[in-house]
């Protein structure tokens, strides 16, 4: 109503810019935690596999 259409047009220009700062924020946190979550179950895996080899290496020594 007061004519202040360029403060307006700025004001609408932050707001989009904010929305992709903050979609971009969160999409790197979610990659990142993505990312460490895997690497946490990789390691899981191998101390498992590490685990179980022993195992059966402690297994067949008692078989032999």
């Amino acid at each position: 109503m007061e004519g202040k259409y360029v403060e307006a047009e700025m004001a609408k220009n932050r707001i989009e810019e904010l929305k992709i700062q903050d979609f971009t924020r969160r999409r790197e946190t979610l990659i990142y935690d993505q990312a460490r979550e895997r690497e946490e179950v990789e390691q899981a895996h191998l101390m498992e596999y590490q685990d179980f080899n022993k195992r059966w290496d402690e297994a067949l020594g008692q078989i032999e």
